[in-house]
């Protein structure tokens, strides 16, 4: 059994693993577990050893690497045995699951079903003080007063 979390959650669950299959189907296996949305080839898994106790560590931002000693299992064709060559401690984070970062839409594009999307582009939009005042220009000309006429 590996102990899984994905990066930035708390709660961590198990994954039952066969030495013999590769780490591509273990990310579909994650996936599918985890009910993630993500392809599973888009999927970054990460090598650890952390007691439980520890999952609280496990924060976005954090280097993987230097923190928890991280190894990147990067070849999907490689198997989960390859990098497992034991039963992995009980009790412990084996796998960090680090997701690909949600797809953005370009600037310019305002997503009207999403409430947030619509609140910053209207962020963007001028306020009135910023806005320039059209110019005016007025044109005046001498009036002679022997051109008036009564009425």
């Amino acid at each position: 059994m590996l102990g899984c979390i994905i990066l930035g959650e708390k709660n961590a669950f198990p994954v039952d693993f066969d030495a013999g299959k590769t780490i591509g189907q273990l990310k579909q296996i994650i996936k599918s577990q985890a009910g993630l949305d993500s392809l599973p080839h888009k999927l970054k898994l990460w090598k650890v050893s952390i007691i439980e106790s520890k999952k609280y560590e496990i924060n976005e931002g954090v280097d993987i690497k230097e923190k928890f000693g991280g190894e990147k299992l990067d070849n999907d064709l490689n198997t989960i045995g390859d990098h497992f060559k034991e039963q992995p401690p009980s009790r412990h984070i084996h796998i960090i699951v680090e997701q690909p970062p949600p797809a953005t839409l370009p600037q310019d594009v305002v997503d009207w079903s999403n409430v947030n999307s619509i609140y910053n582009w209207i962020k963007t939009l001028k306020r009135s003080s910023e806005i320039a005042a059209p110019k005016v220009y007025f044109s005046f000309q001498p009036v002679v007063a022997s051109s008036v006429t009564d009425y």
